[in-house]
């Protein structure tokens, strides 16, 4: 199953591939999105970045291994970037 956030007029929406076609959904799909009977054909379609999130925040050296994989010393906390 392929999800995808879409550009609908102006608006974001959610959606799931079937076929040749999106069948948008009422939501995002990890907070329960169900079908709606809305459609959207692929060609042409505008693909948006997966989230609406405005900052990405990732944990580095967060793991023993890791850390050896990089010869570098396991911090005293992980690092956030």
């Amino acid at each position: 199953m392929r999800y995808a956030r879409l550009l609908v007029g102006a608006v974001a929406r959610y959606g799931v591939l079937e076929g040749d076609e999106w069948m948008l959904l009422d939501g995002a799909p990890w907070a329960g999105g169900r079908p709606t009977p809305d459609r959207l054909a692929t060609r042409g379609a505008v693909l948006l970045v997966p989230s609406g999130a405005s900052k990405v925040v990732a944990v580095g050296q967060n793991y023993r291994k890791h850390c050896e994989e990089m010869g570098k010393p396991v911090p005293d906390e992980p690092l956030l970037f």
